[in-house]
């Protein structure tokens, strides 16, 4: 229940607010990270050529002209993840003769949702020792969610929901398997950190994933050093990329539309929560068992009570302002 509600959260919040331009931007600099073995978005790849498509009208394309106004390859904010993600898929539908397009749009999100779905299942089942409970819940976010729509599209709030769930999955593993503990807490880390790489506003759940695995693996310090050693690494590389393509360490290529500056004031968690148009109780009604699920939580493990507290306010708060 606790994992369906906090990847509503997540995917309505940053899914609500675009329109599938940046599922097609996604899908094309995967077709240039396959034909042109490059990040850059290409204005010569195929689709581009076939369906006209106006790369210009994303206020992010950097630097995406020559003074004499030729289009030109250049870097954008989109996930590279996703894309890279995309690539076999890509690869596939060219060997059987089949739209690329058709076949990235419907498998890849759906594997990561069924991925997800089996992440919930395998943690539900180590916090409930039942496997009807795991698969109820499972059964919840993939079927009763509004990740149902996110099936068919390529944006990256499915893998950055996967990620995060994954990362804190192994945490739980690594207080639980002391022989592998530190190879679980290692994993931790590297999931929480690529959910950054995927899609940047997994920033804001990290410092609820540190205090979490500080508590949980208190007195384990090669545990904790593991994961945050990992999580660093993670971080660096993504900031490394950042530089390499916006020439900054922090830049995920949003320009001014990631800046705090954007705040909106507190309507916007009124409409998160109960309009028409994007409310979490229109959208995912079985919403009103939260209150039980969040008391059950608390008494069967009051660590994963805080940590999954934190990342649904966090991004309740963000997003809802």
């Amino acid at each position: 229940m606790v994992f369906g509600f906090f990847l509503l959260i997540n995917m309505v919040s940053n899914g609500g607010h675009f329109d599938s331009w940046d599922g097609v931007q996604t899908f094309l600099v995967a077709e240039s990270m396959a034909l042109k073995h490059s990040a850059m978005l290409y204005p010569d790849v195929p689709s581009i050529q076939k369906l006209h498509f106006d790369i210009q009208q994303s206020n992010n394309y950097h630097n995406c002209c020559t003074p004499d106004g030729i289009l030109k390859p250049a870097y954008n904010m989109r996930s590279l993840l996703s894309a890279a993600i995309a690539i076999p898929f890509y690869y596939a539908a060219i060997i059987f003769s089949v739209s690329p397009i058709t076949v990235v749009a419907l498998f890849v999100n759906s594997m990561i949702i069924s991925l997800t779905s089996v992440v919930i299942f395998c943690f539900s089942l180590e916090i409930y020792r039942s496997k009807k409970i795991a698969f109820v819940l499972s059964l919840i976010f993939s079927l009763c969610s509004f990740v149902w729509p996110y099936n068919n599209t390529f944006f990256p709030q499915p893998l950055e929901g996967l990620l995060i769930i994954a990362s804190a999955f192994f945490i739980y593993l690594s207080a639980k398997r002391d022989n592998k503990r530190i190879f679980f807490a290692a994993l931790a880390g590297v999931f929480l950190g690529a959910s950054v790489f995927a899609h940047p506003t997994s920033i804001i759940v990290i410092p609820g994933f540190i205090a979490y695995s500080t508590l949980l693996m208190r007195m384990k310090i090669k545990s904790i050093s593991s994961f945050l050693l990992a999580l660093a690494i993670i971080l660096i590389f993504v900031g490394l990329v950042n530089y390499w393509r916006f020439g900054s360490f922090t830049e995920f290529g949003y320009g001014g539309q990631g800046s705090l500056s954007k705040h909106q004031g507190w309507t916007g968690l009124i409409g998160l929560l109960i309009s028409p148009g994007y409310g979490l109780m229109f959208f995912f009604p079985i919403l009103i068992l939260a209150p039980l699920a969040f008391r059950n939580l608390y008494r069967e493990n009051k660590g994963l009570f805080f940590l999954f507290s934190y990342i649904i306010f966090a991004n309740l708060l963000f997003f809802g302002t």
